[in-house]
């Protein structure tokens, strides 16, 4: 699990990222954006695999934005609570996925994300489902 769950969470973002910066680096409005979790800033009983794995994106996010800065490239991480994936369905089926965040809902942060170029910068999106109590 640990292998399998870093390969997706932490190594495939670092190699995405290490064969798109020479690209970013030729495009007049480059933008990277993660998808973290918000259980990359806190950690949750049964999740110490996945937590870490996020927790290892989030530091790396972290690092390459400050890393790549002076090359206009934007880096930026959607940490969602709660998306209802077939992931989420299949850990916690007692869930009911009706009142999580769809995914059409991060897809559209993500594109608002993509489509900002002014002096305002978004270096972390945390978001919530309606029904979690807010700033927790």
């Amino acid at each position: 699990d640990w292998d399998r769950i870093m390969t997706v969470n932490a190594r495939a973002p670092y190699f995405v990222c290490r064969e798109a910066l020479p690209i970013l680096k030729t495009s007049p409005s480059p933008v990277i954006i993660q998808i973290g979790s918000v259980v990359g800033i806190k950690g949750y009983v049964n999740q110490s695999i996945y937590s870490a794995s996020k927790h290892a994106l989030a530091g790396f996010t972290k690092a390459l934005a400050r890393e790549v800065q002076s090359d206009g490239i934007r880096v930026h991480m959607i940490m969602p609570g709660g998306v209802a994936t077939e992931m989420i369905k299949s850990m916690r089926p007692d869930i009911n996925t009706s009142e999580m965040i769809q995914p059409q809902e991060i897809a559209d942060w993500v594109l608002f994300l993509a489509s900002r170029r002014g002096n305002a910068v978004v270096d972390e999106l945390q978001i919530r489902r309606a029904t979690k109590t807010p700033w927790e």
